[in-house]
């Protein structure tokens, strides 16, 4: 499952219905809309939003009956079990931003904070939104990133690539993953610039 799928799911699951819901779905051979939403004393709407939610997760086969009045759907259950299993290395960062040459931007509105006791950047401040709805970010960073930022090419220097930077100041490799996440906010809030 990814990851848009098991917020789905889960939002479905949560509901104070859902265990009845299902329960229908194991018991009944098929079962419409309206159906469910007269047994469970739900809306048609909320009835219906439900078991097209299990359709487009593949949990439910949908047939359309045409009788006198107008065409509708009968839900039948081809699962009978739900399970949530999801690979974290698909969070992963592209590791291909290690080649992306970068420099800090020109005039790009952002703060970096030193810490007093090692001198290194500790956090950053930028500013998201316009007039008065503009407000104040500010990200914590760790170690690895700030000694990173410390060494990240003035707007007027020559971009490295965020390889370059970390084996120069021997950040290890181990890190990389951290640098490449802030690497995107920062591309992401315009603070740096990449060059081709």
């Amino acid at each position: 499952m990814n990851f848009i799928e098991i917020n789905k799911l889960s939002g479905l699951l949560s509901k104070n219905y859902a265990k009845d819901f299902l329960k229908l779905l194991v018991n009944y051979e098929s079962i419409s809309a309206s159906e469910a939403a007269s047994r469970l004393n739900l809306h048609i709407k909320t009835a219906q939003d439900f078991l097209e939610s299990l359709f487009e997760l593949n949990y439910l086969f949908r047939e359309q009956i045409i009788e006198k009045k107008r065409p509708y759907f009968r839900y039948k259950l081809i699962k009978q079990n739900i399970e949530i299993k999801f690979d974290l290395n698909e969070l992963k960062n592209d590791a291909k931003l290690l080649d992306l040459k970068v420099r800090e931007k020109k005039d790009s509105n952002c703060i970096f904070n030193t810490s007093p006791k090692t001198g290194e950047i500790s956090t950053i401040s930028y500013f998201i939104g316009e007039g008065r709805a503009k407000k104040e970010c500010k990200t914590q960073l760790t170690k690895s990133q700030g000694k990173f930022l410390f060494h990240l090419p003035f707007p007027t220097a020559n971009a490295k690539t965020v390889i370059e930077i970390m084996n120069e100041n021997k950040i290890p490799d181990v890190h990389q993953s951290e640098i490449v996440n802030l690497i995107e906010l920062l591309i992401e809030q315009e603070i740096v610039e990449t060059i081709t």
